[in-house]
């Protein structure tokens, strides 16, 4: 998937959190953060090219859609945050990286969520960068503003 898509799906996830733990809605822009963080180990993502020199590395020993987008990386990520910065960050970390890997179970690449120790992947059936993503993208831009208008 890409960024843009990474991201609504983050808004999502924010949308529902925030609505089932309110004080959550301080930490949305992590949950945001979360969901882009995987594609650390691409040079060519968002993030990626922020970084590029540290993604590159990540990249070379990784590879893309690795350790990164598992399991372990949210449990690695989110426990230490949520340990010296408080768990209501961790908690934001781990829905936004875990709605990143949910989004890519989408896709035709799909994810090994238990990697390294299984590489079964759950994928699905959508193209990164098609018309389908586009189409579930804008989606879930709508939903999103109906959810929100609906709040309000």
């Amino acid at each position: 998937m890409q960024a843009k898509t990474h991201l609504m799906f983050g808004v999502i996830v924010s949308i529902f959190a925030v609505y089932f733990f309110p004080k959550l809605l301080f930490y949305v822009p992590f949950i945001l953060l979360g969901s882009l963080l995987p594609d650390i180990d691409h040079p060519n993502s968002k993030l990626g090219r922020k970084i590029w020199p540290i993604s590159k590395l990540l990249n070379l020993i990784f590879g893309h859609r690795g350790f990164f987008h598992s399991i372990f990386f949210v449990l690695l990520i989110s426990i230490p945050i949520g340990i010296y910065f408080g768990s209501s960050f961790g908690f934001a970390i781990a829905l936004g990286v875990f709605s990143h890997l949910l989004s890519d179970a989408l896709t035709v690449s799909g994810v090994a969520l238990f990697y390294p120790f299984f590489n079964f992947k759950i994928k699905g059936f959508v193209k990164t960068g098609s018309w389908l993503e586009n189409l579930i993208y804008i989606g879930l831009y709508l939903l999103a503003g109906y959810i929100i208008y609906r709040m309000i």
